[in-house]
This record gives structure tokens, C-alpha cells and sequence, in this order.
């Protein structure tokens, strides 16, 4: 519990606010843009203390739903269509 998993890695320890906002942003990273991965330890310091802005910001920036966790893989389910259904 409190682990994270990553890309076929060793799992990430989440002890921190900050460590699991880092993990949801790489995750968006991950799927999107991966290019974006090595900003974000200089993004977390810039928004330190306001992580959830940071990644809400992210995730609109992508066009994903701000209140769903893309580490978690399931969430990235109706998000990897080529065309959103309606709702």
C-alpha cells in the first residue's frame, strides 16, 4: 500500500502530497507527451504547496477530466479513444 506502480519498473513509494501529484502528472505525461517528462521536477518546484492547480492545469491542458487519477491506468480507458463519446 502506498506504492504507485510505474511502467514495468519498481513501484514509486507515494509519501507525500506533493510525491503523489508528481506521480498523477508524469502519468498524463506518460500517455500524451512524453517529451514534457523531464520538466517535472522544475514544474513541482514552481508550484509548490499548489500541486492540484498544477495538475488540473495539465490535465485541461490535455482535455482529460481533472477529477479522475491517470496513474491509475483504468482511468485512461474512455481517454485513449480516437473520439470521446457524448455524454
Amino acid at each position: 500500500p502506498g506504492a504507485a506502480e510505474e511502467g514495468g519498473g519498481a513501484p514509486i513509494k507515494v509519501e507525500s502530497k506533493e510525491d503523489f501529484w508528481k506521480v498523477q502528472v508524469e502519468a498524463i505525461y506518460r500517455h500524451r507527451n512524453h517529451h514534457k517528462l523531464s520538466e517535472v521536477p522544475q514544474l513541482m518546484e514552481k508550484y509548490k504547496g499548489k500541486e492540484m492547480q498544477l495538475y488540473v492545469k495539465v490535465c485541461k491542458r490535455y482535455d482529460l477530466d481533472p477529477k479522475k487519477l491517470y496513474a491509475d491506468e483504468s482511468a485512461w480507458v474512455d481517454e485513449d479513444k480516437d473520439v470521446k463519446d457524448d455524454d
